[in-house]
């Protein structure tokens, strides 16, 4: 994207368009531009388009309409299945596609929701005139409905109906069969709101069991297991397949229905495609539950007692009159100090509904007189931004001043250093694991290179390689990782809070301005625990050395600097190197402390792997020049080789993916929907406080070599694990097994060589690639609709997508996942527990017992991993925190990418120059009045927008460009583009 503020410097040349654009930059309001859009194009209609949106950005509870709903009650005859485990239930209905007999709640903007039973499944992955399944209503409607709009489901719940006889008397709503169906779900639906009346108190009750200051993650199985109900409750509810069908939508629809509870998708801006996130649209939109912080929800229902008071509802409309008189600098007193404190609470409602708009909320705000008629989280952003609250400039944090992340002294949130989090420290620095260290044996001379993958610390690195050459056959590729697991004691506060309470903490990365929320880890310790460049070595480098001559240094205590290291053994002889991992892989903890460390910065890498740094014969007959001092590392000749056969290594780990059926796409292609470090603010004069992308540097060979090598970590790991039977926390990942007759798609790529082809399977869409091995966007778009959910198990297994046949472990991402640590303690109770037995083996086993015996008073396993059922309790922990986490980056994003492109769009209204954004269709989602709606991956922002076309020729994977933003709204999250080949006279 072009740099536009200093062309603006350039063409604005009156101070009233300076000044008109300074004014133009402040206004935080998004609608002003599309208002003016509208007011001035007179073909579009843009009533459907305001009318659409309005309703998209309401909450859609579906207990308020279904507690309305009575039915004769008729005794059910689908019983006789018997029990099941509910997390295999569970499981079940998030890993497979709705199919006939399975039970849909279905929740569409502007319709009323309903359930159902599913006659026929999607036909088709793609053709969007297929891909709907047919459902059976309770209201005995048959309709066709996108698995986008279904919120919940239970599959194969109805086992005893003739779906068949229904299709075939489809005009029939008297038929045997249908009628029997439509009488099942009434009895369904009544027994659920039934049951909900009497547990709903009980359900919420666990509130104060589950909340936090922040928001927490939680499942439906961790609202069952910690339910107490009655003997005879129990006995029904366990008694058969359907009455545990009941409990679950029983649950599921109390925690919708209050606003102790947070559950996203039912706005309906908040939901984002299956196929961005990595798996088929033929799934249903997955629901993910959250507990509201204990502030958020104590605002919320003091306010909603309170406003039904009509007394109370004036001194509100004071206490907001009161507000608008005051300066910003007089906040804190009145809130905290004089009048103004009995209700300031109203600020905490205002800001929490804004990012959650629960219907609740939204119903009694609409009592206050400063708002008129309906309102959405718009009006509220208006009215705390008339208010002062909010900062003039449009940069408050919404999501960070909302409550969710926890209490702050401040009204507005602009950045993360403004919450009161609190860094955990680690108390005990002692090496717990000594006795490790000695397992594999380095020469002095040994080099250890630190690549970068944090930028913004080029000082420190957190992953490392090394080579050893064994023969001229054979070099062992060491792979080396901070070890943190051996000073942090697993019964500490510390991992105690990481590994079993992760749903209640928070950590994200790559955050607006590059900045990180991370409640475990401060930045002293990482830089503690990182790798540092040092050198044993003679810093000069001869053309001659043979290595010999080396200056030595005093020796670092062994527990100074350690690490997980995961070795490969790699035979350059082997036609296929990696066909079998047996025998080649082993993992140690060791010490590196007194080994030659060299901190490889991204440039100096770029320039390694494309041959910059090969000596060239001329260069000695030149006469000598006096180099400039720099802080780089110097790499050696030596270093050179070792970097560059590395390299071709990996080159040849990425072609065997690839056969295996990868789909990888080029770094600067790669989807990461929580990843904003690229947008920072910058404050310019004359113009505030503005949005800036920061320019990405181009270093392509670096980029795959650091992609491929932690890939290769993963994948070394999963095999390694998957040979001893170490349970770990595995991505895996399998094509969806559904076959469509007749299902093809037109994929497009960037290799002139091929045409566009059709499609029939994933292996089909992943066929054409660049001269780099890479598949376009377009053609990995295509291919995720051929995958099942991406999951993380206990056992290693296949994951398609990376090419992987015993999963992906991430053990590389120590200091900023969780699941990482989790790995990397289970690899270390292995480790010990070979070490363990050893020992017992050569001096008995009372040797073994009191030598390690003070390993278990910090809550470390001294006989081997954890069981599969022990890791099951930290797997489920790892999950929900996941969830959470990319939920909140991919909200936190989608804002700050619309507040920059709401920017940019005002800076050409100015130059009154068009505009032009790039999208790859994920979704076509819907007719409207004035087109057709499709859902899109914008290249410029890096997130799904919504783009409006007219024609049906659209697909998963077509490539549309942009020309008009037609509604642009940060804080309801909705972006709505126009194709260029839009007609809008069509539609008229």
């Amino acid at each position: 994207m072009v740099k536009l503020l200093p062309l603006l410097r350039r063409n604005l040349k009156t101070g009233f368009r300076i000044n008109h654009s300074k004014i133009l930059l402040r206004h935080s309001s998004s609608s002003s531009s599309a208002t003016k859009f509208f007011e001035e194009n007179t073909i579009t209609p843009t009533n459907h388009i305001e009318d659409y949106y309005t309703r998209r950005s309401e909450f859609i509870n579906p207990f308020a309409y279904f507690n309305k709903y009575t039915a004769n009650r008729q005794p059910t005859s689908d019983l006789s299945i018997p029990p099941r485990d509910f997390q295999t239930i569970i499981d079940q209905n998030e890993n497979n596609i709705p199919v006939e007999g399975s039970v849909v709640e279905i929740v569409t903007p502007g319709s009323d929701p309903k359930i159902g039973v599913v006659i026929r499944q999607a036909l088709s992955r793609f053709d969007e005139r297929y891909n709907k399944l047919l459902v059976l209503t309770s209201e005995n409607d048959l309709i066709e409905v996108s698995s986008f709009h279904v919120n919940f489901h239970i599959f194969r719940m109805i086992h005893n109906v003739n779906v068949n006889q229904i299709i075939e008397n489809r005009h029939d709503e008297s038929c045997t069969e249908r009628k029997w169906a439509v009488s099942f779900l009434n009895s369904f639906v009544d027994e659920i709101v039934d049951v909900k009346r009497s547990l709903s108190t009980s359900i919420d009750k666990l509130y104060c069991q589950f909340s936090g200051d922040i928001i927490t993650s939680i499942t439906l199985l961790d609202i069952i297991d910690a339910l107490k109900l009655k003997e005879t409750l129990v006995i029904k509810l366990g008694s058969s397949f359907y009455h545990q069908c009941v409990l679950l939508f029983v649950i599921h629809w109390t925690l919708i229905d209050s606003p102790r509870w947070m559950v996203p998708n039912y706005v309906a801006n908040n939901k984002s495609t299956n196929v961005i996130n990595g798996y088929s649209n033929i799934f249903h939109t997955k629901s993910n539950y959250f507990v509201t912080p204990g502030a958020a929800w104590d605002a919320v229902f003091k306010f909603s007692r309170e406003v039904q008071n009509p007394s109370t509802i004036d001194n509100f409309t004071t206490f907001f009159q009161k507000l608008e008189t005051l300066s910003p600098l007089e906040y804190k007193s009145f809130l905290e100090v004089y009048e103004g404190r009995h209700l300031a609470y109203i600020i905490d409602v205002l800001k929490f509904a804004m990012v959650y708009p629960h219907k609740s909320i939204i119903s009694d705000l609409q009592k206050l007189s400063i708002f008129k008629g309906n309102i959405d989280p718009h009006d509220i952003y208006e009215l705390l931004f008339r208010l002062k609250i909010y900062d003039d400039n449009g940069m408050t944090d919404i999501y960070l001043s909302s409550g969710i992340f926890g209490a702050t002294d401040d009204l507005s949130i602009t950045t993360i250093q403004q919450l009161n989090t609190e860094k955990q420290w680690i108390g005990q620095n002692k090496d717990l694991f000594r006795h490790l260290r000695s397992k594999k044996n380095y020469y002095r001379d040994h080099v250890i290179y630190g690549l970068p993958l944090d930028e913004e610390n080029p000082s420190r690195s957190r992953f490392g390689i090394s080579l050893e050459t064994v023969n001229s056959r054979k070099q062992v590729l060491n792979i080396h990782i901070p070890d943190i697991t051996t000073i942090i004691p697993p019964n500490s506060a510390l991992a105690e809070k990481l590994l079993n309470q992760f749903p209640n903490s928070t950590i994200l990365t790559n955050l607006f301005n590059n900045e990180s929320l991370n409640d475990y880890f401060s930045q002293h310790f990482q830089d503690q625990r990182s790798f540092h460049t040092f050198e044993t070595e003679s810093e000069q480098d001869d053309f001659w050395d043979d290595g010999l001559d080396i200056h030595k240094k005093t020796k670092r205590n062994i527990s100074e600097v350690t690490c997980l290291t995961i070795s490969f053994e790699f035979n350059s002889y082997e036609s296929d190197p990696f066909k079998s991992f047996e025998d080649k892989i082993s993992v140690s903890f060791d010490s590196i402390s007194n080994l030659n460390i060299k901190v490889v910065d991204r440039e100096t890498l770029e320039k390694c792997l494309s041959g910059k740094l090969e000596t060239k014969i001329f260069k000695f007959l030149r006469s000598q020049t006096v180099e400039k001092p720099s802080d780089k590392v110097k790499l050696k000749k030596a270093d050179i080789h070792n970097l560059n056969y590395t390299h071709g290594i990996m080159k040849s780990f990425s072609k065997m993916r690839e056969h295996v059926g990868a789909a990888t796409t080029s770094p600067n292609d790669d989807i990461d929907l929580t990843d904003m470090s690229d947008l920072n603010k910058n404050s310019i004069d004359g113009y505030g406080t503005t949005i800036s992308k920061r320019d990405t540097v181009n270093s392509p060979k670096t980029d795959f070599f650091l992609r491929e090598l932690q890939i290769f970590c993963g994948a070394l790991v999963g095999e390694y694990c998957s040979q001893y039977n170490i349970p770990i926390c595995s991505h895996n990942q399998n094509i969806e097994p559904t076959i469509y007759d007749s299902d093809k798609v037109i994929v497009t790529h960037d290799n002139l060589m091929i045409p566009a082809y059709e499609s029939e399977n994933y292996y089909h869409s992943i066929m054409a690639k660049d001269y780099n091995s890479y598949i376009s966007l377009q053609a990995s778009l295509v291919a995720n609709n051929y995958l099942s959910p991406p999951t993380i198990d206990a056992i290693t297994g296949e994951n398609t997508l990376l090419g992987l046949k015993k999963g992906y472990v991430n053990v590389v991402d120590i200091f900023t996942k969780p699941e990482a640590m989790l790995n990397q303690y289970q690899l270390l109770f292995y480790q010990h527990g070979l070490f363990s037995r050893k020992l017992s083996m050569e001096y008995g086993y009372l040797k073994n017992v009191s030598q390690f015996n003070y390993l278990k008073v910090f809550g470390y396993q001294v006989h081997g991993s954890l069981s599969e059922p022990a890791f099951a309790a930290q797997l489920s922990s790892i999950r929900q925190g996941e969830a959470k986490s990319k939920l909140l980056g991919q909200l936190m994003k989608r804002y700050w990418s619309l507040k920059w492109l709401e920017q940019i769009q005002l800076q050409y209204e100015i130059m009154e120059q068009p505009i032009r954004l790039h999208v790859v269709v994920t979704y076509v989602r819907e007719h409207i009045d004035s087109g057709i709606l499709c859902k899109g991956y914008c290249f410029e922002l890096g997130i799904e927008v919504d783009v409006l076309v007219d024609d049906l020729e659209q697909h998963i994977g077509t490539k549309l460009v942009c020309d008009e933003i037609m509604k642009l709204d940060p804080v309801n999250g909705t972006c709505l583009l126009k194709d260029e080949n839009y007609e809008s006279s069509l539609h008229l």
